[in-house]
Order: C-alpha cells, then structure tokens, then sequence
C-alpha cells in the first residue's frame, strides 16, 4: 500500500462522513407514523402504567410478537424489536442511526473479509475502500430513504435485518478461511446466531440467507473442508419455514390460493428484475464507481489467482448466477403477493444489486488478467495509483462520488436531499407541526383530537399521516396509542394512501 493509495483510502473515509453527516442529522427530525403506534402500543402502555421495568418491557414484546405471529407478521423477530419502536424510550430518532451503523458496518466487515480470505489480510484495506465506494452508491441511491431508515416499523424489519444478514455473511466468509480451529468455532457459533436473527425479520432476508449457505455449503463440499457450515444453513431453513409457514402469512397473502404458480413467479421474478433493477439502476455513476475501483480489484484478482490457483473460469455462468440470485429476492413478494413488494424490500434488493455488481465485475477482471492480459499489463493496471499523482487520481474518485450522489433525474442523492430540507427549514417545520399535535395527544382533557394536515412532507422522512376517517385504522392506531377517543384530521388529505 503505497502512500498514495493510503491517501485515497483516507478521503475515501472523509467522504463517506461528511456525506453521513446530513443523513444522520435529518432523523433527529423524524417521527413515528401508521405501523409504529401499532406495533408500539403494548409496550407504550406497560411502561405508562409499570414505568421502565425492562423485563416487563421485553415480556411486553415478546407477548406482542407471539400474538402477531397468528394475526399479521409471521416472522419471528421483527414483531418483537417493532414493539419496541423507540418513541416509547423518547428517541425516535436512534433507530435510523443504529441501521445506518449497522449497514455501513455490516459491508466494510463483508468486503475487508473477503479481501483477507483471498488475497490475505494486508489487503483488507482494498476490501474498505470498496466498501467505502459500495456504501456511498446504496445509501445515496436506494429507491425509498424513509422506508430503508427513518420509518422505523419498515425499516428495522427490512434494512434493520438485512444489515445483519450482511454481518452474518461476513462472519460466513470469515469461517471459511479461518485455518485455527479455536477461531473456527467461534465463528460458526456467533454465524449460527446471527442466522437465526436474520431468519426472524422478513422472508426475502431469509430466503436470501438460504441460497447464500448454499453456496457456502457447495464450495465446503468441492473444497472438502468446512461442512460445519451446514449449522447455520439448518438454522436459516428452520427460521424460514417458522416464519413462511406461519398463519400470518396466509393472512396477509390473501390466502394460499391466491399464491402465483412457481413457474409463472420465477418468469416473473426474471422479466421484473432485467426490466426494472439492471436496466434501471445501471447507472453512469456506478460505471465511474467501478472504473475508480479497477486498479485495486485487478490487484485483489490477481493475487487470489496467485493464493489458490484460481483461473476464474465461467465468467458468463457466473453472471447468470448473479441474475439468478437477484432475481431469487422478488420471488418471496411475487410468489405471496402476486406483485414486485413495497420499496422498502426494493431497498434490499438494491443493497445485493451493488454488492453484486461489484462482486461480477471483480469476477471478469480475474478472468481477463488471468487469461487474456500479459503479466506487464496486469502488474500496470494494478499498480496504477501507487505510481499516479494524486491530482489525478482524485478526480477520478471525485468524480464518481459527486455522479452517485447527484441522484436520479428529478431526485437528489440522499445527502444532498437532507441538507436541502435541514437548510430550507422544511424538516424544522414538519417536527413543528407534529410536535403541536403531541401537546394534545399527551393532553389529558382531551380526548377527541382533530387536527389538520401537514402543511409539508418532507421527502426523506415523511412517511404516511392520519385521516380525515376516524374508523381508519391508522386513526384508531393512533388513539389507541394515545388513550383518545379519536384522532383524524379535520379536512381530506388528497396525499395520504387510506390503504
């Protein structure tokens, strides 16, 4: 690592945290909506009537998780961490921050292990600075910001999980190298734990840990070394099947006869996802973002070629294995629901969609350095950063930084809509208004709360509202959260979904 490459890493941090900066601040302004006073009441009114017992807290929970794995959310797990939606602690706001932690945590452990098991641990810091690059395009890209982070019920139950089956395939990838029997253990004990949590939040998580053990337990088998991994591949089934075969999820489904027949979800998983998620997410960015990260793939390549004696064969097959695994995440929605799933598990597909893209793209620069460059060409492109001047290179990766942040047409990266709605005061003015409607959610002399529409919906982290219906159930969710008689708004709101 020479010094110029120390230096990339570094801005590469700097970027990464001056861009989380407005990301993390904005969810100070956030607030609880729809699903939390729902998921959120149990635990609101022991803690109202026992204060903060914490064993009764989590009794609370878990009661409340095993009453909704019968009436609406099979999975397990996420019943019980949405029961404890942080408004009750009086910290919305550490939900969004906690996830984001564990997102960007969970991919730098992903890629610094996989570096380290391929090319050797004084690589890793190549598996960070494509974390870096790889965190950067999902958090500023993902199709709905609110739903992956700062509305808590969606987000904790989809990215909340998915960060941690991120970690767990890190821990996965860590096993699998680790040659001290000691350290081995460890590993697949803690791996074994974190699949029985990701298998508890929701099923496209769950299924998707099921074909990453495969995988896992299709190289134990070729390399003959391993096969303990096939622990938590049982422990990822068993959670699966507790949480498909729930009665919830015929409930929510509509029914198993309304399931979609297997062939026509997998044609529609595959027409789904070239349409909407390769087609429509390839972007300028993301080709600048790989561009960037060449020379350290190519160095990556090169030597796991050199470690294993690996000649990175197949590179079609590996990326129609790619399609496939993308594909795979819709059929959970496509199979149940009949359609393509709310953004927040779009959220997730697009986190797996840059994993891997990454992961392809690294896969054909090993087959081309292997088999079509010279040895003069590889160790050129390889080690083109450690020769070029910085005032170069940094352009480069400003380049693409800057491209992934600029976000869709009509729509801004995430940090740049955060700093617009902190510095516009459209944020301020949304926790205004919600805060009003507090004092007389928490005045006891009322007890029938009419209020009116939100003047503004701040993009990133407005969700859904009451409305003017006081049967709706996000009306008398609300009351029931609050000891009112009713809540509604005083006038139609033509924005807010009554679904």
């Amino acid at each position: 690592m020479s010094t110029n490459e120390k230096k990339l890493l570094k801005i590469s941090w700097i970027c990464f945290a001056l861009l989380s900066v407005p990301v993390i601040v904005i969810a100070f302004y956030s607030h609880p909506s729809v699903d939390d006073y729902a998921y959120g009441r149990d635990v609101h009114l022991w803690i109202q009537n026992h204060g903060y017992q914490i064993f009764g807290i989590l009794k609370c929970a878990a009661l409340f998780a095993y009453h909704y794995y019968f009436k609406w959310a099979g999975s397990y797990a996420d019943s019980f961490t949405g029961a404890l939606m942080p408004e009750n602690f009086g910290c919305y706001w550490i939900s969004a921050v906690i996830i984001y932690g564990l997102l960007a945590g969970g991919l730098v452990f992903l890629f610094r292990s996989l570096a380290a098991g391929l090319a050797g641990k004084e690589y890793q810091w190549t598996g960070s600075i494509c974390a870096l690059f790889g965190i950067i395009a999902v958090t500023q890209n993902w199709p709905s910001p609110v739903e992956a982070l700062y509305w808590f019920d969606g987000a904790q139950s989809y990215m909340g999980y998915h960060a941690v089956y991120l970690w767990m395939c890190g821990v996965a990838v860590r096993y699998f190298f680790h040659e001290d029997q000691r350290k081995s253990v460890r590993a697949l004990i803690i791996v074994s734990f974190l699949a029985l949590i990701a298998a508890g939040g929701n099923n496209v998580t769950s299924f998707m840990s099921i074909l990453t053990y495969c995988i896992f337990l299709g190289a134990a088998v070729y390399f003959r070394k391993k096969r303990g991994i096939i622990i938590p591949f049982a422990v990822s089934v068993i959670g699966f099947l507790v949480s498909f075969l729930s009665p919830a999820t015929t409930v929510r489904g509509g029914g198993s006869s309304n399931y979609t027949p297997i062939l026509l979800t997998i044609i529609k998983c595959f027409r789904w996802t070239l349409r909407q998620y390769v087609l429509g997410w390839m972007s300028f960015g993301i080709g600048l973002m790989l561009l960037f990260l060449t020379p350290f793939l190519v160095r990556l390549v090169r030597k796991t070629a050199e470690n294993y004696s690996f000649q990175f064969p197949c590179p079609l097959l590996v990326l129609a294995g790619g399609f496939c695994f993308l594909s795979a995440m819709s059929s959970p929605a496509f199979y149940i629901l009949g359609e393509s799933g709310p953004l927040r598990l779009h959220n997730l597909i697009y986190v797996n969609f840059i994993i891997l893209v990454m992961l392809v793209y690294a896969y054909f620069l090993g087959w081309l350095t292997v088999n079509k460059l010279s040895e003069e060409q590889a160790e050129y492109i390889s080690e083109i950063y450690r020769n070029m001047a910085l005032r170069y290179s940094i352009p480069l990766a400003a380049a693409a930084i800057l491209w992934l942040c600029a976000g869709a047409a009509g729509k801004y990266g995430t940090s740049v809509e955060a700093a617009k709605e902190l510095l516009n005061g459209t944020a301020a003015r949304y926790h205004e208004e919600i805060m009003k409607r507090y004092e007389l959610y928490q005045d006891p002399s009322v007890t029938e709360v009419v209020v009116e529409p939100l003047s503004v919906k701040p993009e990133l982290i407005f969700f859904d509202d009451i409305t003017d219906d006081e049967t709706n159930w996000k009306n008398t969710s609300t009351a029931k959260y609050f000891g009112k008689d009713l809540v509604k708004l005083r006038v139609r709101d033509p924005d807010i979904d009554y679904e």
